[in-house]
């Protein structure tokens, strides 16, 4: 009997100790700096082609640390559950956007769009290296200045993916955001907005 526990008990330390050798790996520092946007956060946009006016609010935010059981890390993330609606009418049609920081320096952005209650669409997985450079997920140029509804934005990325392009600018988030996806279609400029960190 002794003899198993002795068993037991070795292959326990054994994984508690290869656990222990894992690196940590933390968030690009200018990356959380920028992005990590906490609750209370939000943007008003202005659909330029419908002229409706949207709010995109930060309901969720969490940190914590990523362990992949395959591999030899363990990473820092960071995510933000981003409700859209209506200005005039928080109770009608909506979507959710999960925004993440992860994987030492990546943007990813996840939109699911609620069309009914419990039907929803997922319609884009898009991930962007930080800071903004031209890679295999997505077409990205730096514009040194950009004009949105009158304000002036310096080093605006503009990461296009398709049909679609997300504008952004570091401590503001999303200055325009460029969606289509079947009859959908919007181009949502930034009015005013609040950042929470």
């Amino acid at each position: 009997m002794n003899k198993y526990l002795t068993i037991a008990l070795l292959v326990l330390f054994a994984a508690c100790k290869k656990n222990d050798d894992k690196q940590y790996i933390p968030l690009n520092a200018d990356l959380k700096k920028n992005y990590s946007f906490k609750e209370g956060s939000y943007w008003i946009y202005r659909d330029s082609l419908s002229g409706r006016e949207d709010s995109f609010c930060v309901t969720g935010y969490s940190q914590r640390d990523q362990y992949i059981q395959s591999a030899a890390n363990v990473y820092e993330t960071v995510n933000m559950v981003i409700y859209q609606y209506p200005a005039s009418n928080p109770y009608s049609d909506s979507a959710s956007w999960v925004m993440s920081l992860n994987t030492g320096g990546k943007i990813s952005l996840d939109y699911f769009y609620q069309m009914q209650p419990l039907e929803s669409f997922h319609i884009t997985d898009l991930n962007y290296d930080y800071p903004f450079a031209t890679n295999n997920f997505a077409d990205i140029t730096i514009h040194p200045k950009l004009v949105v509804r009158g304000a002036a934005y310096a080093n605006v990325a503009e990461c296009a993916e398709g049909q679609d392009s997300y504008f952004l600018k570091d401590s503001v988030g999303f200055v325009i955001i460029k969606t289509h996806y079947e009859t959908q279609s919007h181009v949502w400029e930034l009015e005013r907005y609040h950042i929470n960190y």
